[in-house]
């Protein structure tokens, strides 16, 4: 009996490049090997970054799945936060694999949370799931993802969207200015441009406009630190960023009923645990005015797991 070859998997986004092979496992799940992960900065386009994860690794592999920061509607795609474009008809030329699908990052990121074990979640509020309805799954990254987890009765059915795009919804005088400002430079608001890591040095010059203080250019790490001593402004933006993630998931749960919880997942979300799990921001997400008692018993977890979408990469082409 032949070994079924390993299965070449990718998570592509605005900031980084990740690839591994993936076996299934008999007890299920997935074992993934040659794990890589580098700066999208590092390559010229995505054919270059897997040429090289290919060369490095020797790999051959007959069947891949990458999961892309982009809408997914056909065999080509176009990352969102990166000028880049995926043709999976030429890559099957150029590299000799039979069989290439692509899909939406956060369709990975969601389809990896069945696949998941406990210690893959960290609880921002306890609940009781209705393992009958949906689940979401979305959050900051480079930018800001969403799809929805819907059980079925041999297993689980992922619908990808592009719930990052929906329209900011201000909810505090500071975040009106906020949406004032950015409405200036940017037009048209979106919960991505207000949470997502390629704008985050948009939000925070607006911010300190607002508050009368020069801007400087400042890291994440180095915002996240200002915030933690209670520099007014660092602080502002980390709430903001918190909260609006927090509103843009729990409107997602009322328009789906997905009563089976909500997971919040991408880089900058783990970065902001501190603010998630605050109450100023649970108790903002649970207000929803005559639906309060519809999303008070929902619980939501925070995906801490950086192999997940690799995982539900693998787990899209069962």
């Amino acid at each position: 009996m032949t070994d079924t070859p390993p299965l070449l998997v990718g998570d592509v986004g605005g900031t980084n490049v990740r690839f591994a092979l993936a076996v299934a496992k008999p007890a299920g799940g997935f074992d993934l090997t040659d794990i890589s992960k580098t700066p999208g900065d590092d390559y010229e386009s995505f054919d270059h970054a897997l040429e090289v994860y290919l060369s490095q690794t020797g790999a051959q592999p007959d069947a891949a799945v990458f999961a892309l920061a982009a809408p997914i509607n056909g065999p080509i795609a176009q990352l969102t936060n990166r000028d880049w474009c995926v043709d999976a008809g030429a890559l099957k030329t150029h590299f000799g694999v039979n069989t290439i699908r692509l899909a939406n990052d956060f369709a990975a990121m969601a389809r990896s949370v069945p696949e998941l074990s406990t210690d893959s979640f960290l609880s921002l509020k306890p609940g009781n799931a209705d393992p009958d309805t949906p689940i979401v799954v979305a959050g900051p990254g480079t930018g800001f993802g969403m799809a929805v987890l819907v059980p079925e009765d041999m297993g689980w059915r992922v619908i990808s969207g592009e719930g990052g795009h929906q329209a900011f919804a201000p909810q505090t005088e500071l975040e009106w200015a906020l949406a004032k400002r950015l409405t200036e430079t940017h037009g048209f608001v979106t919960v991505e441009t207000v949470t997502g890591g390629a704008f985050m040095d948009t939000v925070h010059a607006a911010l300190c406009d607002i508050h009368g203080v020069p801007y400087k250019q400042t890291s994440p790490a180095d915002l996240l630190a200002s915030a933690a001593s209670g520099d007014k402004t660092a602080l502002a933006l980390s709430q903001i960023r918190a909260e609006t993630t927090m509103t843009a998931v729990m409107d997602a749960v009322l328009a789906l009923g997905a009563r089976g919880g909500a997971v919040i997942a991408g880089g900058v979300s783990e970065r902001l645990v501190d603010h998630l799990k605050s109450p100023q921001v649970l108790d903002r997400m649970t207000k929803r005015g005559v639906r309060s008692d519809y999303v008070a018993d929902i619980p939501i977890r925070l995906l801490v797991d950086s192999d997940a979408p690799l995982i539900g990469a693998a787990a899209l082409q069962r």
